[in-house]
């Protein structure tokens, strides 16, 4: 699926046997773009339709879903050479909860990047 436009960016030793429409990155070859698929707490490469199976392995709170979610973005990131200080300046927070089971702000997220 690569061409000299694009190339398709896969994990080091991926299992290319899971059913996988998707890949995790495409690096575009023009410049330094790095278009990443999108991250859930399932693991980057997982069947298609989903397994239930691997629905129940889910982490059953919120930190521990974006942790999980997180990791698959920086081990993508890897697989490029690259990380998350390289090509993140800005966090982006969608709506500010207020009830106690949501973060409230930007501060709340820190913990995704102290070891970046």
């Amino acid at each position: 699926m690569s061409n000299k436009h694009m190339e398709v960016i896969h994990h080091r030793n991926y299992d290319a046997t899971v059913m996988m429409p998707f890949v995790p990155a495409i690096k575009i070859n023009s410049g330094r773009l790095l278009w990443l698929a999108g991250a859930t707490a399932l693991p980057v490469y997982h069947d298609h339709p989903h397994r239930r199976e691997d629905l129940a392995k889910l982490p059953d709170n919120l930190e521990a879903q974006t942790r999980t979610s997180m990791e698959g973005i920086k081990k993508t990131l890897r697989s490029r050479r690259s990380n998350l200080r390289r090509c993140c300046t800005h966090l982006c927070v969608p709506g500010a909860a207020t009830d106690g089971g949501h973060w409230k702000s930007e501060r709340d997220y820190q913990f995704l990047f102290r070891s970046v």
